[in-house]
């Protein structure tokens, strides 16, 4: 299925899989999927409540459960990985509308403490917490969600990932009082290169609106890369690119805008180095 990727996976029947989804969790134990998402935060339920409702055939659900599952741990996912995801959307009927769901899940689900085991200072305390936006595991099935979007390609999808990344890049707090770190700098970036993939005049202005909004750097100088990548698949430059992109507020060809008024009307007219208020 995909090679190397999937010889990692445990080996399970599709009606089986989709069967053990929707089974509910053992009694008081934190339930593991078989393809690889779990309870440990809210999003693992929340994957599972979403991928059960989606009203998909199982055999469908199967492959892309075992698709998204199939995301490697760090890194981009090989060529593999997205022929197998070009035929997992062939198998959706609608293939947005549950990537949709899957993004909401990010946007939608709280912060949690992990626990782990300390073995230093201070003296006596054998555990400390991180707050984190998901499980490992789970952060990874949502980078491949995030990466399944930019191959599904609905503009409908660019608002979810841009409000993603400026979650998934919003600082949270660090153990001890430290400085704090971005929830997932890896999913932000996901989300950027996705809103390149779906391209269109849409994903420009969903990514500079995203450039507005952000300060940190490494996405930053990731927003604009995807930008240039957008300008080069439409054969033109990025400058020329931005300019189309730059919102008209209702001005005509010739710089002007009539605006009624409670007697009367007022026409604003540009003319490239300044306004004028007629």
């Amino acid at each position: 299925m995909l090679g190397d990727a999937l010889a990692q996976q445990p080996v399970v029947d599709p009606l089986e899989l989709v069967r053990a989804l929707l089974s509910e969790a053992g009694a008081g134990g934190r339930r593991v999927d078989p393809v690889g998402h779990d309870d440990g935060d809210e999003v693992g339920p929340r994957l599972r409540a979403i991928i059960a409702a989606s009203g998909e055939p199982d055999e469908a659900r199967a492959a892309a459960l075992n698709l998204l599952a199939a995301f490697p741990a760090s890194g981009r996912p090989a060529e593999q990985w997205h022929a197998e995801a070009e035929r997992v959307r062939s198998l959706l009927a609608r293939p947005a509308v549950l990537t949709g769901g899957l993004l909401d899940v990010a946007l939608d689900a709280s912060d949690f403490e992990e626990e782990h085991p300390y073995a230093g200072w201070p003296i006596g305390r054998q555990t400390y917490t991180v707050t984190r936006g998901a499980t490992a595991g789970n952060e990874s099935f949502l980078c491949g969600a995030v990466t399944f979007a930019g191959v599904v390609a609905d503009p409908a999808l660019l608002p979810h990932l841009r409000r993603l990344a400026v979650k998934s890049v919003t600082v949270i707090a660090g153990p001890f009082g430290y400085p704090g770190y971005p929830r997932s700098l890896r999913l932000a970036n996901m989300s950027v290169k996705a809103m390149a993939d779906i391209g269109g005049p849409a994903s420009i202005t969903e990514l500079l609106a995203l450039e507005r909004s952000i300060r940190h750097g490494t996405l930053l100088r990731q927003i604009r890369q995807a930008i240039g990548t957008v300008a080069a698949a439409r054969g033109t430059t990025r400058g020329e690119l931005l300019e189309r992109a730059v919102e008209d507020h209702g001005l005509g060809r010739d710089g002007t805008r009539r605006m009624p008024l409670s007697r009367g009307s007022a026409v604003i007219e540009i003319d490239g180095r300044s306004a004028l208020l007629v």
